[in-house]
């Protein structure tokens, strides 16, 4: 949830961020996007976005504390009424840096972006046309691997019974599809049910906290769908490092079952957490047999995590169990959340 963790936003002197400028009219959307190690990006990224079609919008670059520097670059190199550029003086991470520009955002919806992607001029056209005609309160672009064009990374996802992810698969005939969550590459959702769900959870940092995201705007019975042809390029893990602990590993295991802590039901929890857990442990083990000691160091670490933090976990369910308007079993019926286990071959 957003917090006031020390660190403070800095805007530049962009023209449509001066109070000269007076209260402009506000777009339709607002792209967020954060920057840390990625100025090698930002030239196709920013230029691509700026290119866009469809309706109106401003993009919000937040220089994330990154040690290149990149708000000094982005001011330098793009000049455009439509592009704020704010800094923050601690590297808040994927979730508080959303948390902190969807702030001071105006538009009706928020897209949230990565700077190591590049975008279709129609995407916005596509992706806002997609979700109003069906509907949606949310949706997911059409993300796709930038070093494979022609290939899917992602149609959005659902989640099993235990609470493990399940990629979506192409619907048939093509249209845009329910799903249960989508990626932070790519991901729109109105304004106020962002504000309303609480924003995103500070506390996971990065991984898995758009999918806990979503699935408290489920809980609130609002509808996220998958929008083909508002085609988005990514270069997945563009700014991650690999390393003998996988940071990245750890932060999506602990996240994980910290989301599952706080948004399942009493009875859900009851039944399927100790299988998650158990599956989880088996995941470590495997790891160690095949010797891959750090992957399994990785896994281990990121299973004790939560139960550190398990005090503002217990605070958070308390808020979102107060305040769901949908079940469980409500969430399965629609085929949200599917009745069967990943490992046994759940298929959305």
């Amino acid at each position: 949830m957003p917090s006031d963790s020390g660190a403070r936003a800095d805007r530049t002197g962009s023209p449509t961020d001066s109070a000269s400028a007076g209260k402009p009219e506000a777009p339709a959307y607002s792209i967020l996007l954060i920057g840390y190690r990625s100025l090698r990006f930002l030239e196709g990224c920013l230029g691509s976005v700026l290119a866009s079609t469809g309706p109106s919008f401003e993009l919000l670059f937040l220089d994330n504390d990154s040690p290149e520097a990149e708000a000094d670059w982005v001011e330098a190199h793009i000049h455009d009424r439509r592009l704020r550029v704010f800094r923050s003086e601690v590297n808040r991470f994927f979730a508080g840096g959303v948390n902190l520009l969807a702030a001071e955002a105006r538009g009706e919806f928020l897209v949230l972006l990565n700077p190591d992607t590049r975008v279709e001029p129609d995407w916005l056209a596509v992706l806002d046309r997609g979700m109003r005609a069906g509907g949606y309160d949310g949706a997911q672009a059409d993300l796709r691997m930038l070093t494979h064009p022609d290939r899917p990374e992602s149609r959005g996802h659902f989640l099993d019974r235990a609470g493990f992810i399940v990629h979506a698969e192409a619907a048939a005939g093509g249209g845009v599809s329910p799903i249960f969550a989508g990626r932070g590459a790519g991901l729109a959702m109105r304004r106020r049910i962002f504000e309303e769900a609480g924003g995103m959870d500070e506390g996971f940092k990065m991984y898995f906290e758009e999918t806990d995201l979503c699935w408290r705007l489920n809980l609130l019975g609002y509808r996220i769908g998958y929008v083909p042809g508002a085609v988005i390029y990514h270069l997945k893990g563009g700014s991650s490092r690999k390393s003998f602990f996988e940071w990245n590993q750890f932060r999506f295991l602990r996240n994980r079952i910290a989301s599952l802590l706080a948004n399942f039901g009493t009875l859900s929890l009851l039944a399927w957490l100790p299988v998650h857990l158990a599956l989880c442990v088996a995941g470590a083990l495997s790891q160690l047999a095949r010797l891959r000691f750090g992957r399994a160091l990785t896994e281990i670490a990121g299973f004790l995590a939560p139960w550190y933090r398990l005090g503002p976990i217990l605070a958070k369910r308390r808020r979102v169990q107060a305040t769901r308007r949908v079940t469980d079993a409500e969430l399965i019926r629609r085929g949200l959340i599917l009745p069967g286990l990943k490992a046994l071959g759940a298929k959305p």
